[in-house]
């Protein structure tokens, strides 16, 4: 008989608490609805809140109290946390999405800006799902990829995956209108940003290979340096004069030395990245970037072909954009001092004189130019 009452007055007790729980709710959810005809939109925020935690499966408090975050009150903190939760509850009601993109975006950018990439890199994952055509985002994470592995050691697989998301932020810049891309100039900027980037990855590609390539001669000379001297040691007993016409005769005899050959298919498509960078140039807002594609282009026909003349063509277009920058001028008159030497070695004289003017008003120029600064 006890043990029946006991029964009754716990089930008594549990229905009494269950209805005081949904009255206190329903009495909340009338005063946040209160709070926001009456524009206290942080109060019933609070309000929401409570309902919220006091019934997590009210979904009809939750999408209210994400509107008021994501719309009205537009924090992006808490917006990310209400909105993430209620877009997993419906995840094809274009609303929904639409707050949980918008508050993966900020994150995302806030992350970028702040330096922490790969935070950033995990919002822009997930919005990418969202967004498959916003070339912004696409760009913002090969850039994540791009800023990871610019210094050694590098991770090629990195920067492959950072080249073919610039491809699809180009694809997609072109294609639609899209968050933080809505005027025609941010486009091209950032098409122009997309080839840029990744002509650089096949600089740092073809660079690293250079490197590898300068090691192995150094090396090399090194070994042959070393058996020169040990031979030297065992000849010292002979007479100076045969010394002589055996040094003169071995330097008729050297080989050319070795020339360092780059990978021509990450050649030419670095050189098509920057002359498709050259046709933004002229609209480009920083007029100091403006000759940076044509510049790239000289330098890459001086430092992997070591072809100084069509190197200086392109440096000679990078002037017409950029008269006065210092780099352009500095590496043409370094590219016409290397023509004269050419010219001399091939004993061409008129060619020599006109490579030497060239290089002297340039040495003028590069002057007055540091001068100023």
């Amino acid at each position: 008989m006890r043990m029946r009452r006991l029964r009754m007055l716990i089930a008594w007790s549990g229905g009494l608490l269950l209805c005081l729980s949904f009255f206190g709710c329903n009495t909340e959810l009338r005063r946040a609805r209160e709070s926001v005809e009456k524009e206290d939109y942080l109060q019933a925020a609070l309000l929401y809140e409570k309902v919220v935690e006091k019934d997590p499966d009210n979904d009809a408090a939750l999408r209210e109290l994400s509107k008021l975050y994501c719309v009205t009150l537009k924090n992006t903190f808490k917006c990310f946390g209400k909105s993430k939760e209620l877009h997993k509850r419906y995840t094809k009601d274009p609303t929904v999405t639409s707050w949980y993109k918008a508050a993966l975006y900020s994150n995302a950018q806030d992350a970028y800006l702040s330096n922490q990439l790969k935070t950033a890199e995990k919002y822009l994952e997930d919005y990418s799902k969202l967004d498959p055509d916003n070339g912004r985002a696409y760009f913002m994470r090969a850039n994540i990829k791009y800023r990871l592995n610019r210094k050694p050691p590098r991770n090629d697989f990195e920067l492959k995956d950072a080249h073919k998301l610039y491809k699809k932020a180009l694809k997609h810049s072109k294609k639609s209108d899209m968050v933080a891309l809505s005027s025609k100039k941010q486009k091209a900027l950032l098409q122009w940003e997309c080839h840029m980037q990744s002509g650089s990855i096949y600089e740092m590609w073809l660079m690293d290979k250079k490197k590898d390539f300068i090691k192995k001669m150094m090396e090399e000379a090194k070994k042959k340096a070393k058996k020169a001297a040990e031979e030297a040691k065992k000849n010292k007993k002979k007479r100076r004069r045969r010394r002589r016409r055996r040094r003169k005769k071995k330097k008729q005899e050297e080989e050319p030395k070795p020339k360092f050959k780059a990978n021509p298919k990450h050649f030419d498509a670095a050189i098509e990245h920057f002359k498709a960078a050259g046709e933004f140039s002229q609209t480009h807002p920083n007029k100091f970037k403006r000759p940076l594609p044509f510049f790239k282009i000289g330098m890459f026909y001086a430092n992997f072909k070591d072809d100084f003349e069509t190197g200086a063509k392109w440096l000679k277009k990078a002037e017409k954009w950029g008269p006065n920058d210092v780099n352009v001028v500095g590496n043409l008159k370094m590219m016409y001092d290397k023509m004269a030497e050419m010219a001399e070695a091939d004993k061409d004289k008129k060619k020599q004189k006109e490579m030497e003017k060239a290089a002297q008003e340039y040495a003028a120029k590069f002057d007055s130019l540091k001068g100023r600064q």
